[in-house]
C-alpha cells in the first residue's frame, strides 16, 4: 500500500519510474509476454525463435495491428478461413486473426512465415544478438531510424528478449497507436502537406541534377570536337607550310594558301574563345544548379525536422494521464508566451492549442489593428515572445528586442508565420 501511495506521489510529480508487474497496474504477467512463465525459461535455454502462437492474445493484437497493412490482413484471412463465413468489417477480420494465430498449428504458422518474410531483414539483424542487453540497444536504434514495425516482431520473438525488454517494447508501440488515434483533421492534413511537400522537393532536385549532367554532356561533346578541329587545323597548316619548301609550286601560291589557311585558323581561334565563354557561362549554370540543390537539400531538411517534431507534438493524447506525457509537456502548463504578428485566424489556431497544452499566449498583430503601444505591456507579462519574421513590421520587432533587452525576456523570431513553425519552436525552447 505504502508502494502504491509513493508511485502516484511520484507520478503527480512527473517523475518517469520503471516499475515491477507488482507495482505497475498497466501490466500484469498475464497481460503480455508468453502464454507460460516456463515458455521463456525454454526458449532462452535453446536459442529457438518464438512462434507467435507462444504469445499472449493481447501480444498478438499488438503483432498483427502494427505489422500488417489492411490488404495484408484481409489477404492471410481469405487464405485461411476460405470456407467460412466471410467477415463483415476490417475489425471482424483482425479478430479472428489473433484467434487463429493464438492456436499452435498449420494456420499460426503461415501468419508467422508470412511475417518473418516481410521483415526478414530485421529478423537476420536482430539474429546475430547474444544477449537481452543488446535487444534493448538495437531496438533503441531501430526507434532513431524510424523502423518499429521490424523491429517490434523481430525483437518479441527474439528467445532472449526478457520479460522486462518485452514489456517496455509493447508499451511504446501500444501507446503508439494511441497517439496516431488522437490526431485531429488539421494535424492530419498538416502532416500529409508536408510529406507532400518532401516528396516534391526530393521530384525538384532529381529534376535538377538531371538537367545539370545532359548540360555537362552536351558541354563535354562540343569541346571534344572543337579541340579536334583546330588540331586538324594546325595539321593542315603544318602540311602547308612544308609545301613552301617544295619547288614544284610557286612562292605566291603558297602564300596565298598560307594566308587562307591562317584566316580559318583565326576563326577557329574566335571559336573556340566563343566557346571557353560559354564554358564559363555553363560553369557559372552549374555552380548556381548546385547551390540551388543545396538550398532544396536544406529547405528538405528542414521539412523534415519540422515533420519529425510535429510527430512528437500531435502524438501526443493531451487528456491522457500518462507519466511520460506529462513529463515532455509539464514545461509548458501554467507558462505565458507572447505572439506577435501573423494572422488572425493564426491567432485562432494558436488558441486551441495552448487550451489543450494548458498554457497562455497572449497576441499582438504587430501594430495592423492592435495599439504598438499595448505590446510593451504584452511584453512585460510573457517570457517568451515569438514573432514570424515574414509577417511583421519593423517597429513591432525593433520594440520587442528593446524591451526584451530590458527586462531579460527571451525572444525568438520565426522563419515563417504557419502554425507549424510556432509548434516547433515551442518545443525546441522546451527541450
Amino acid at each position: 500500500m505504502a508502494q502504491n501511495d509513493k508511485a502516484k506521489e511520484d507520478q503527480k510529480n512527473g517523475r518517469l519510474l520503471l516499475l515491477t508487474p507488482g507495482q505497475n497496474p498497466l501490466f500484469s504477467e498475464h497481460i503480455i509476454g508468453l502464454k507460460k512463465k516456463s515458455d521463456l525459461e525454454n526458449q532462452n535455454a535453446s536459442l529457438i525463435r518464438r512462434n507467435i502462437s507462444q504469445l499472449t492474445s493481447e501480444l498478438i493484437c499488438s503483432v498483427l495491428g502494427n505489422c500488417l497493412t489492411l490488404y495484408e490482413s484481409k489477404k492471410l484471412y481469405l487464405q485461411l478461413e476460405s470456407g467460412s463465413t466471410p467477415a463483415k468489417s476490417e475489425y471482424e477480420i483482425h479478430g479472428k486473426l489473433v484467434a487463429i494465430a493464438s492456436v499452435k498449428g498449420q494456420a499460426a504458422r503461415v501468419i508467422h512465415k508470412f511475417i518473418d518474410e516481410k521483415f526478414q531483414l530485421d529478423v537476420r539483424k536482430f539474429s546475430k544478438i547474444s544477449n537481452a542487453n543488446e535487444i534493448a540497444d538495437l531496438w533503441n536504434e531501430s526507434l532513431q531510424l524510424g523502423n518499429i514495425s521490424g523491429s517490434f516482431w523481430a525483437s518479441i520473438t527474439h528467445p532472449l528478449c526478457s520479460n522486462q525488454i518485452l514489456k517496455e517494447i509493447y508499451g511504446y508501440v501500444h501507446m503508439r497507436t494511441h497517439f496516431v488515434g488522437s490526431l485531429d483533421k488539421f494535424e492530419l492534413k498538416k502532416y500529409d502537406e508536408l510529406q507532400v511537400q518532401s516528396t516534391d522537393f526530393e521530384k525538384e532536385i532529381q529534376l535538377i541534377k538531371i538537367n545539370h549532367f545532359e548540360q555537362t554532356h552536351s558541354r563535354d561533346v562540343k569541346i571534344q570536337n572543337l579541340e579536334k578541329k583546330v588540331q586538324d587545323q594546325q595539321l593542315e597548316l603544318v602540311s602547308a607550310k612544308s609545301l613552301v619548301s617544295k619547288p614544284s609550286k610557286s612562292y605566291l601560291n603558297l602564300e596565298i594558301e598560307n594566308n587562307n589557311l591562317t584566316n580559318e585558323n583565326s576563326k577557329f581561334t574566335n571559336r573556340v574563345s566563343s566557346l571557353e565563354e560559354n564554358l564559363k557561362k555553363i560553369k557559372a549554370q552549374q555552380i548556381q544548379s548546385d547551390s540551388e540543390i543545396k538550398s532544396f537539400q536544406s529547405a528538405n531538411k528542414d521539412l523534415l525536422q519540422e515533420v519529425e517534431t510535429l510527430e512528437l507534438l500531435i502524438r501526443s493524447d493531451f487528456d491522457s494521464k500518462d507519466v511520460d506525457h506529462n513529463v515532455k509537456l509539464a514545461y509548458l502548463k501554467g507558462r505565458t508566451f507572447l505572439y506577435v504578428g501573423g494572422t488572425h485566424q493564426l491567432a485562432i489556431n494558436i488558441k486551441n492549442v495552448a487550451s489543450k497544452m494548458e498554457f497562455q499566449c497572449l497576441f499582438h498583430d504587430g501594430g495592423v489593428e492592435d495599439r504598438i503601444g499595448l505590446l510593451i505591456g504584452l511584453i512585460n507579462q510573457a517570457e517568451i515572445i515569438f514573432f514570424p519574421m515574414n509577417h511583421v513590421s519593423h517597429a513591432a520587432v525593433s520594440i520587442i528586442k528593446s524591451q526584451a533587452d530590458k527586462t531579460n525576456k527571451v525572444y525568438a523570431p520565426l522563419k515563417s508565420s504557419g502554425l507549424s513553425t510556432f509548434l516547433v519552436a515551442l518545443y525546441a525552447e522546451g527541450a
